[in-house]
């Protein structure tokens, strides 16, 4: 027998484990092939109490025939049932919110049902022939409703459940990995994909990402993108749906199928993860039974004030209901239950009102990790989160170590305010408030020249780490602009950067590479 996953699929009244050989409900099973070429005598033991097999019927050498064995179930007829996207038949679809985030959304909508409307305030005419109507023009309780936008999903959740209307069973929203991913597709995917067996990843087993609107990812979103669930649907169970365990099997099969190899440090420098001849994690009872997310970032406030050229074009406050509705969903059933707390990295923690929910509470066994641009940061600010949490730690983004290049590349920044931040951080590092002080820099060929003189400026601060990553296109760039800021060529940097790179400033302790690989420095 061949399997390397775990997972549970019910049909009717039986029950397969994909975890080997198990006794779930009294229903025994197998789970064969993988893809590969067996002989049925070869694999399945003469066992009475076996009700049925599992066999991967995906290549063209398996001739396993499903008539052979009537206990025999082919994977494809099977995996179906992993997609949980139920829309009553008796009920007209509404869907509420038109424009780019209906556009990405629509093709899967459409594969499930046939919406009547779209409810837009502020648009009028038809969407691919549906009609766009006001809130005010329908009866909202004859329709079961889909939330197409992100933006402003928790306020109208919040409104759609204020008006008597229960989620699942009169609305869902779109955000909702059952929409946006097929878990059959991403099952077959998990299950056949060429193994990598260098390395073994904890990070779907413990981690989880709190992004906009809600969505929940496992990892950061560009180096494994897949949304697993989402907290306004179910922040007590978020991180066990179908779609996390889809991605743990394919990190037990050490696949990693649906991850950015490239992309991610920890792949690259294999940097937090475990050597498969030390151990194999992914076999421990732990990681199969009673997950337990000890490590959750919380990143879904876009709100800051800087527009840094490699984020934005502009600035972004949104102090909308739907992220304190966020903030206080988790701050209730995820965030107690934690050991390690990081906030922001997509804007300023200090700027968000929803964040400042988070901060209302005292978590006495977590560790807070803080991400902010330091512009703002004050001793009121220091007062939100002082006493708070077991631990603080302090990270600035910076990317510059003179006012002219600083106010160029961080965008709406002073340098006079952002070193005031970093003077205050120190003194709370020499004072023992906080275990661990780090500065952050962004290579680009604005800045790269100012890497060693960024290096004294954090052994001057007192700094634990100063941190250089290259920069990544998050679609501010053209590919030839991209081209050009990057002081790399794929992983190997540019002859100026190698040239940097081996000064002796460079080779300080302090140091610390994220997504520049160790060898290329």
């Amino acid at each position: 027998m061949t399997c390397n996953s775990y997972f549970e699929v019910r049909e009717g009244k039986a029950t397969a484990t994909f975890i080997g050989r198990s006794v779930i409900r009294d229903y025994l099973c197998y789970v064969l092939g993988n893809g590969i070429q067996m002989n049925v005598s070869d694999s399945v033991e003469d066992d009475s109490n076996t009700d049925f097999y599992i066999v991967d019927d995906i290549t063209e050498d398996n001739h396993i025939e499903k008539s052979s064995d009537d206990r025999i179930i082919m994977l494809s007829d099977f995996i179906d049932v992993l997609n949980d996207v139920h829309i009553p038949n008796d009920r007209p679809v509404a869907l509420w919110g038109g424009g780019i985030e209906l556009d990405k959304q629509i093709g899967t909508i459409m594969k499930y049902c046939s919406p009547k409307v779209i409810i837009d305030q502020s648009k009028e005419g038809e969407y691919l022939g549906i009609p766009f109507v006001r809130k005010e023009q329908i009866d909202i309780g004859d329709f079961f409703i889909i939330v197409t936008t992100t933006k402003y999903a928790g306020e109208i959740s919040s409104f759609l459940v204020k008006s008597g209307r229960k989620e699942g069973e009169d609305f869902i929203l779109g955000a909702n990995p059952a929409f946006l991913n097929n878990n059959a597709q991403l099952f077959r995917r998990a299950i056949t994909a060429e193994p990598l067996k260098r390395v073994a990843c904890r990070r779907p087993f413990t981690y989880l990402n709190v992004g906009v609107s809600g969505l929940l990812t496992h990892c950061c979103y560009e180096w494994l993108p897949i949304f697993v669930g989402n907290v306004l649907n179910n922040s007590e169970n978020a991180y066990d749906t179908i779609t996390s365990r889809i991605i743990r099997v394919s990190f037990m099969n050490q696949s990693y199928a649906f991850c950015n190899t490239v992309c991610c440090p920890f792949m690259s420098n294999t940097r937090d993860m475990l050597c498969l001849e030390d151990k194999n994690v992914v076999d421990d009872e732990l990681y199969m039974h009673d997950q337990n997310i000890v490590d959750v970032d919380v990143a879904f406030d876009n709100t800051c004030n800087l527009f840094c050229e490699s984020c934005r074009d502009k600035y972004i406050i949104d102090n909308s209901d739907g992220n304190i509705q966020i903030a206080e969903k988790i701050s209730e059933s995820l965030l107690p239950k934690v050991h390690r707390l990081t906030v922001a990295g997509n804007g300023e923690v200090f700027l968000s009102k929803a964040y400042a929910r988070i901060f209302d509470k005292t978590y006495p066994n977590t560790v807070l990790t803080i991400l902010s641009n330091g512009n703002i940061f004050t001793e009121d600010k220091w007062k939100m989160i002082d006493g708070k949490f077991k631990d603080i730690i302090l990270m600035f983004s910076v990317d510059a170590a003179t006012k002219e290049t600083y106010e160029k590349v961080r965008r709406g920044g002073r340098w006079e305010n952002v070193m005031r931040g970093l003077s205050l951080a120190s003194k709370l590092k020499k004072e023992g408030k906080v275990s661990k002080f780090i500065i952050r820099f962004v290579v680009s060929n604005r800045n790269y020249i100012e890497m060693p003189d960024f290096v004294k400026l954090g052994s001057k601060l007192g700094c634990d780490i100063v941190d250089f990553s290259r920069i990544e296109n998050w679609g501010t760039f053209s590919e030839s602009e991209f081209e050009e800021v990057s002081m790399f060529n794929g992983d190997e940097p540019k002859e100026e950067m190698k040239k940097v790179l081996s000064l002796p400033e460079m080779r300080n302790e302090i140091v610390h590479y994220t997504n520049i690989v160790a060898g290329n420095t």
